[in-house]
């Protein structure tokens, strides 16, 4: 019986020595005890670059195709110029993660829509974005 409890040791200790050196991530790792506001310029301990709100929202938000990173491009572009507020958008961010862990962009997209519109801000959507989008140059 000790050697399978020193087995099951051993293999637990592999599992959290592998884990710590993991990836699941578009973007760089955020480093671990250290959390400034996301995306903000404040600088990391040991010269670790953080990402910034897009990373962090295409990450998060699972945001795959052109026209949904088009639309968070432009979500960034209102947060730098003072239109969105960036606490706002990450928490609008949370909100549509715990509506649907498994694909939350839909949710954030309307959630913040509605949001800007009762500030004033366009914000198309993604299906605007969609059509307006430059078609793809034809193979020769």
């Amino acid at each position: 019986m000790p050697s399978a409890a020193l087995a099951c040791l051993v293999s637990l200790a592999l599992l959290v020595a592998t884990a710590a050196t993991a990836e699941a991530q578009i973007g760089p790792a955020a480093p671990l005890g250290f959390a400034p506001e996301v995306g903000s310029d404040v600088p990391a301990p040991g010269g670790v670059r953080l990402p910034t709100l897009r990373q962090t929202l295409t990450n998060n938000l699972r945001a795959t195709a052109f026209e949904q990173q088009e639309f968070l491009r432009r979500v960034e572009v209102s947060v730098d110029h003072g239109q969105l507020d960036r606490r706002l958008v990450l928490a609008l961010m949370r909100y549509s993660q715990r509506r649907n862990p498994g694909y939350p962009f839909p949710y954030f997209e309307r959630a913040l829509r509605f949001e800007a519109a009762k500030r004033g801000v366009h914000l198309p959507s993604v299906a605007v974005i969609a059509s307006t989008a430059l078609p793809a140059p034809l193979p020769r």
